[in-house]
């Protein structure tokens, strides 16, 4: 299958980045003050996310983890011992740094089948299908599904939210004119392993670079560079957006790496 073929029958695209801080009100002003427009994601009093919406449809998600309820805690952590892949993917944020700590995908047609298209190629995912909800400040409901590949340095996949959410161009529009995620620039510790799993997973043909120690993979309208490093972790979200933006503030982006790069979202 020649790499245009596989381009063609790409099943995923990015969904949202997680960006883990510990104190999400404060983390709502900051990054405020960074130029974002803020949606929370539930009722602002007991939220535990907050969502900055693109344009290309892809949301950066800043979130906290409640470390007070020692239940949920022991819960997770015995799923997780158990091999119950969605809980063994939430308890690794327990532990992790703030910052960037994940990333997920959506699927471009029928969930279900594009879960079972990746099993067909060869892609692990957990059982079961982790049923997911939560409700909007205005009250709505929302309703989705996840499935989480066992090789957890691979991004969970998410169905689409039923009801869909009604994006209105207030909340895609930011005062430091992002409009979508242009790259993520991630760092692999198994460069040679991950280049195929990546492959697997997203049906598609790297283009490799053995001198830098890049393989860059389309997955319009994003480019996912992987890097050689010493762990696996999002180095950094490059935006792309009506304004440059060297990196912000580390502090105020809550050791969150993003930079916006002058452009068109295509």
């Amino acid at each position: 299958m020649s790499n245009t073929e596989i381009n063609n029958q790409q099943p995923f695209k990015i969904s949202h980045i997680l960006i883990k801080v510990d104190d999400l009100h404060q983390a709502v002003a900051d990054y405020e003050s960074l130029g974002f427009t803020i949606t929370w994601g539930s009722d602002p009093a007991v939220a535990h996310n907050a969502l900055i919406y693109l344009v290309d449809g892809a949301f950066l998600e800043l979130f906290t983890v409640d470390t007070t309820s020692s239940l949920a805690q022991t819960i997770i952590k015995i799923g997780a011992a158990l091999g119950l892949g969605g809980l063994k993917r939430i308890w690794r944020f327990f532990p992790a740094a703030n910052g960037l700590v994940e990333y997920a995908v959506d699927t471009r047609g029928d969930f279900t089948e594009a879960v079972n298209q990746a099993k067909r190629r060869g892609v692990a995912i957990s059982k079961p299908i982790f049923p997911a909800n939560r409700t909007r400040p205005d009250g709505i409901k929302l309703r989705w599904s996840i499935a989480s590949p066992r090789a957890l340095n691979l991004p969970f996949i998410m169905s689409k939210y039923d009801p869909e959410i009604p994006l209105t161009e207030t909340a895609v529009t930011h005062k430091n004119g992002a409009v979508g995620v242009k790259e993520l620039i991630i760092g692999v510790a198994n460069w040679e392993e991950m280049i195929k799993r990546y492959q697997t997973f997203y049906n598609v043909v790297a283009e490799v670079d053995e001198m830098a120690g890049t393989a860059v993979f389309s997955v319009p309208p994003t480019l996912l560079r992987l890097v050689k490093s010493d762990s696996d972790r999002i180095q950094e979200v490059v935006l792309v957006g009506s304004t440059t933006q060297t990196h912000f503030d580390p502090a105020l982006a809550h050791s969150a790496a993003i930079r916006i790069e002058k452009g068109e979202k295509t």
